[in-house]
């Protein structure tokens, strides 16, 4: 370093001492114990040490004030209970501002060293533990020889100066431009400059183009007054970088009272300043935040009082500000009592979160409901409470709609037919989604034309009938033909309307699948949002689904009517059957009887076969013609017991059953019966009395199948051996497996002949 800092007292030179024979200390520090090892170590060091120790700072003080002189130096703490280090220091410095003192500390810090050399301390040393700081301490104190004038004096004060660790510049008023003429090494160090770069020039060379004019203003206004002056500014050092220096500038004075010169000192703040410039920073955030959020804010204390609202709340409950914070938030909100909302904060932990429903009411007594989020935090040992409040008032609406649209499912799925299904969804459209304006067409396949179907009151008041539309004519036909919702916001402004006079501002226009068309107007333009799009969406399918079951139902009826035709006129031939056939039967077989007890012949026996087999076929016909291509009512059978109950009933002697599947069919449980029967009755006719059978399940599960371990059929008659009249040998008839593919026909299933794994006949029967 150049140069040796100049004194910063003012002390007349008629109290400049002599030489102590001893260095008279005075030693002080709360702690006893402390303060007697330091004084041991002292004298340990150099018997010349004299170590006089108070433990009360005030009575130090005293001691000085009686007599300065009676002491070569003062060696203090700095942390004690009821002065500190720099408060004893300043009392001292009122007394006498050359006695040497000096800071022995274990509390140390940049600002602390700062500070204590800006009030005039000689010397500042931290305690570094262990007996060698006292070693330190005794070279320290050894150097400070009062009784060497004012130079001496001076010099005294360099090693605290170089050791602080802030960085210390002094300048000279008194040269042109007051230069720096000293700077020590922690100067160099914030700076980035060297010492031989630094003396000689003005303190401005670290200012740069973001410097603040004001802090720079106000810093050289205290240097002209002559005035201790404290600035932060920006600075920038030797490699460019910037940093914020805290800079604290104090005049110093010789022994006249004249000004010497000027020192600085610096301490790095950036830190700091980008802290509180991030803290500002999100505080802003938060604060635009609070004001500008679309919901509803307001901060609790414990008791449930309002103590901050945003702008949001006021605007939204009619009040102002200064209103709503002499208020609970319990007066407002009428799902809430004071007893509730105390429970509730007081049950919540720092940092808790809680959500729930309220309805809060507005000044002027209107209420909506909203959706509360609550959390709880602390701030200075202070309970707070951020209510974060949604107006659900739409949600509500559109909770409500569904709701309304599911409860209107069901009445649509339950009408009788088209027309009813018409004229309860145009009441839908008018009453749920609040559309007055309304018409359901249905298509009239005959005249390939959308007739009207259903409407309201209001659409009949606004149009003088209701056209009916063919091909190409209308924006309604259009929908119906490419399937797609149309949303026409101006629909005045579309060339394929059918009324050029139309008086509907917007519709949106839903095709029903085949069936047709519901239109929902508006007489204002862009009336239809995305959200009631959707929910309008969401009705035509529902509409679709009931038209669509309803066809289905009227088809099925119109079946039935035909079945029953079909049944009634089968009837009527099964009669005339049984009745011109088996009455010369009877008679054939009659005379029969007759000629057998008077004749003893085995033509008769033959006859009688003959006989006995035309009667099998009449019963055949007639159970193929009763049981048709109908079924009765479907019902879920189980496959097991089904099966067993026909074994039952079926002559089988010796044959075995052996189910494996356990699964339900779905059907007539009368007509399954003479599936099995049939199909059991073939196997023991064909595969002998000790056949077994086997009833199971597909392997893809859809369907089931009867096998057999008999001879099998052949593959060239597997195709022709369902049809009626077609025998493979035996007694039947060749009705029986016919009888089969008719029941399965009817029941919508399928029917193959295969051959079972032990090579018999095998009938899958696909129920999928």
């Amino acid at each position: 370093m150049s140069g040796t800092p100049p004194s910063t007292s003012r002390v007349p030179s008629s109290e400049r001492r002599s030489p102590p024979r001893q260095i008279r200390v005075l030693y002080v520090d709360d702690d006893r114990a402390v303060a007697e090892l330091a004084a041991a170590q002292l004298t340990r060091h150099d018997e010349r040490f004299a170590v006089t120790i108070e433990t009360a700072p005030e009575e130090a003080l005293e001691r000085v004030r009686e007599d300065p002189r009676q002491f070569d130096c003062v060696v203090s703490d700095y942390e004690m209970s009821t002065m500190d280090g720099l408060a004893l220091l300043d009392a001292v410095r009122e007394r006498d501002e050359r006695l040497p003192f000096v800071l022995f500390t274990g509390a140390g810090s940049e600002e602390l060293a700062s500070e204590a050399i800006a009030r005039g301390v000689t010397d500042y040393l931290p305690k570094s533990g262990g007996t060698e700081q006292y070693a330190v301490l005794a070279d320290r104190v050894r150097d400070l020889d009062v009784a060497a004038g004012d130079d001496r004096a001076v010099e005294m004060k360099l090693p605290a100066i170089e050791a602080a660790p802030v960085g210390i510049a002094i300048s000279d008023p008194h040269r042109a431009d007051n230069p720096l003429v000293y700077v020590n090494e922690r100067f160099e160090a914030l700076t980035g400059y060297d010492e031989s770069e630094i003396l000689g020039r003005n303190c401005r060379f670290l200012q740069g183009e973001e410097t603040a004019e004001a802090a720079v203003a106000e810093l050289r206004a205290g240097i002209d007054a002559e005035e201790h002056v404290s600035v932060e500014v920006l600075n920038y050092r030797k490699d460019g970088t910037t940093f914020w220096n805290q800079v604290d500038v104090a005049p110093l004075y010789d022994d006249a009272g004249e000004l010497t010169h000027f020192v600085g000192f610096q301490r790095d703040v950036t830190e700091r300043h980008e802290h509180e410039a991030r803290v500002e920073a999100d505080a802003a955030k938060l604060e635009a935040l609070f004001e500008n959020s679309p919901d509803m804010i307001e901060v609790l204390d414990a008791a449930g009082g309002r103590r901050a609202v945003n702008r949001r709340l006021c605007e939204e409950l009619g009040y102002e500000e200064s209103t709503l914070l002499d208020t609970a938030v319990w007066e407002t909100d009428r799902l809430t009592t004071p007893d509730e909302v105390r429970e509730r904060l007081a049950g919540m932990d720092d940092g808790d979160r809680r959500r729930f429903e309220g309805e809060l009411e507005r000044d002027d007594g209107s209420t909506f409901p909203v959706e509360v989020h609550l959390i709880r935090f602390d701030v200075d040992g202070e309970r707070r409470f951020v209510s974060v409040i949604r107006d659900v008032t739409e949600q509500k609406r559109r909770e409500e709609t569904l709701r309304a649209l599911y409860q209107s499912t069901q009445s649509l799925m339950d009408a009788a037919d088209q027309q009813a299904v018409a004229d309860e969804a145009v009441e839908t459209a008018r009453s749920v989604l609040d559309r007055p304006l309304n018409t359901l067409w249905l298509y009239d396949e005959d005249a390939d034309a959308l007739r009207p179907a259903a409407t309201t009151a209001e659409t009949r008041a606004v149009f003088d009938g209701l056209p009916t539309y063919t091909g190409g004519e209308s924006l309604a036909w259009e929908a119906f033909q490419n399937g797609e919702v149309a949303v026409y916001d101006d629909l005045g402004a579309e060339e394929g309307r059918y009324n050029a006079e139309t008086v509907v501002g917007s519709e949106i226009t839903l095709p029903l699948g085949p069936y047709g068309v519901l239109t929902i107007g508006s007489r204002e333009t862009d009336a239809f949002d995305d959200e009631e799009t959707w929910r309008a969406r969401l009705f035509a399918r529902t509409v679709e689904s009931a038209l669509a079951q309803t066809h289905r139902e009227e088809e099925l009826r119109a079946q039935r009517a035909e079945l029953e035709r079909q049944n009634d006129r089968l009837d009527a031939f099964a009669g005339v059957v049984s009745h011109d056939l088996r009455t010369p039967l009877n008679v054939a077989d009659g005379y029969l009887e007759l000629m057998a007890a008077d004749v003893d012949d085995e033509r008769i026996a033959k006859a009688r076969d003959a006989l006995d087999r035309m009667d099998g076929i009449i019963e055949e016909t007639l159970t193929l013609a009763r049981q048709g291509r109908t079924v009765g009512e479907m019902e879920d059978v189980g496959l097991s017991e089904l099966a067993r109950r026909c074994w039952e009933r079926v002559e089988t002697g010796a044959a075995t059953l052996d189910v494996e599947s356990d699964r339900a069919l779905r059907g007539d449980r009368d007509r399954l019966q003479h599936v099995f029967e049939n199909l059991f009755r073939n196997a023991v006719e064909h595969g002998g009395d000790d056949v077994t059978v086997t009833v199971g399940t597909l392997d893809d599960g859809g369907g089931f199948y009867v096998a057999d371990d008999g001879a099998g059929i052949p593959p060239d008659q597997r195709d022709v051996v369902l049809e009626p009249g077609h025998s493979t040998g035996g007694d039947g008839v060749g009705f029986g497996l016919a009888i089969v593919a008719e029941i399965v026909d009817a029941h919508g299933w399928t029917i193959e002949v295969t051959e079972s794994a032990a090579g018999g006949a095998r009938f899958e029967i696909r129920t999928a």
